[in-house]
């Protein structure tokens, strides 16, 4: 059994007896099934002694939770252990559930990483990477058969090592961190060679093609994850480390952990960030007059080489697990990003994938929400930073996915994760571009 080191603070208790209790099972509006938990005010004050896991390893990391942190003297917390929807905001976040919210396991899969999620209209499917320690394949998730099924979703020419994409005009655009040949599955006589980049892939015909392969000359890092601009047709992409620390590279990265935006009407890529220690997830507000982006610095290279063992980093629990917001301004060349800011530290893990839905109310264009994939389960932020709903689940979610639209005006949450695909209900609307 691995030991587990806590950090224990404080001795004795400063608390009252007779203050509130940390969690309550929320308004009586929603069903009695319903494993709800309403915290008291951020749990700003803790009965001591309490204790939460420090994870220092990435095997552990999962088990360094709000939720799982131990407070012995008020048993109302066991509540939050329990609940699969954990309401901070009780006004707020008793509206993004819904009158019934609901988690399902819909599918039980591989032990791997299961990423970049994006919902085809005319499918009404989810196409989605697998994506393990050197090797890849993608699938696709009808939605249409009761229960979703799976097949397999291989393009021509073939594509491996997705790890990030958007649907955008009837096509996918794929952020691929593969930069090794590799044999081809339709004939595996043939070897095929690709570089990191992005692709552009017709869901329809399955047609691939590369729209960027390169930053004049020099190979790129792995392109992480990306989204489109509806009012320029930019592509905003993070170019962070993860394709050589999962064996889908051949050596050390070519340059720094960068944010780069790319026009493909004229071509150019430009840096618009370099200051983050691994960007990784990456959206844009409903408006796009915000971009935020993830740092998963948390994941360190420090030390790393080809000869190191896959994964090629470790948990580095001090370093940078932000979200960051960035004002956009337009240019002659497209936007440009200022004002960086911190908004949101993840309460568990990290925030990798990173959606913002559609404005719940048209006459505020700040009434969206940020939606990140974070550990065993998924934070739900304002644009502000506060978390306002944590979704728990039963695998480590890497990415997330709203489907199409319901008689209601809702969309169902999709969460992809190492060993599972989970749907959510709650009462959001997605921001889909068609």
């Amino acid at each position: 059994m691995r030991a587990r080191t806590s950090a224990v603070i404080g001795l004795c208790s400063l608390v009252s007896s007779t203050e509130a209790q940390l969690a309550s099972k929320c308004a009586s509006i929603l069903p009695s099934s319903t494993a709800v938990a309403c915290v008291n005010k951020y749990a700003a004050v803790m009965p001591e002694p309490f204790s939460r896991f420090i994870a220092d390893n990435l095997d552990d990391a999962a088990n360094d939770s709000f939720r799982l942190t131990s407070v012995p003297s008020d048993p109302s917390f066991d509540l939050v252990r329990d609940a699969s929807f954990i309401v901070f905001d009780e006004k707020r976040g008793l509206d993004i559930l819904g009158p019934r919210p609901t988690y399902d396991l819909v599918l039980e899969t591989v032990e791997i990483t299961q990423e970049a999620p994006i919902y085809v209209p005319s499918l009404n499917s989810i196409v989605y990477s697998v994506l393990g320690h050197g090797f890849s394949y993608q699938q696709l998730l009808n939605l249409t058969d009761s229960p979703p099924t799976i097949h397999n979703f291989t393009t021509s020419p073939p594509i491996t090592a997705v790890n990030g994409g958007r649907y955008f005009k009837g096509s996918l655009y794929w952020a691929t961190i593969d930069a090794r040949p590799f044999a081809n599955p339709l004939n595996e006589t043939e070897t095929i060679s690709q570089s990191a980049g992005i692709v552009r892939v017709d869901p329809l015909t399955r047609k691939a093609e590369f729209v960027l392969n390169n930053y004049f000359g020099s190979p790129l890092n792995s392109p992480d994850d990306l989204v489109v601009s509806s009012k320029t047709g930019d592509i905003f992409f993070t170019d962070p480390w993860y394709g050589f620390g999962l064996n889908f590279s051949t050596g050390p990265p070519p340059s720094a952990p960068m944010t780069y935006r790319f026009r493909p009407s004229t071509g150019q890529t430009s840096v618009v960030d370099d200051t983050l220690e691994q960007p990784n997830g990456i959206a844009l507000s409903p408006d796009e007059s915000i971009l935020y982006v993830t740092d998963s610095g948390f994941a360190n290279f420090d030390g790393a080489t080809t000869e190191t063992s896959v994964p090629r980093f470790h948990l580095k629990r001090t370093a940078g697990r932000n979200v960051y917001a960035f004002d956009t301004r337009e240019t002659p060349v497209g936007y440009e990003l200022i004002n960086r800011r911190p908004v949101y530290l993840a309460e568990e893990y990290i925030d990798d994938g990173f959606h913002a839905t559609a404005l719940q109310d048209p006459s505020d264009r700040m009434s969206y929400y940020l939606i990140g994939a974070a550990g065993d389960g998924v934070d739900i932020i304002s644009p502000y930073g506060e978390l306002l709903v944590r979704i728990t689940a039963d695998v480590l979610v890497n990415n997330i996915q709203f489907s199409g639209e319901k008689e209601d005006g809702t969309n169902d949450l999709w969460l992809f994760g190492v060993g599972g695909i989970a749907k959510v209900t709650l009462n959001l609307k997605a921001m889909l571009q068609e």
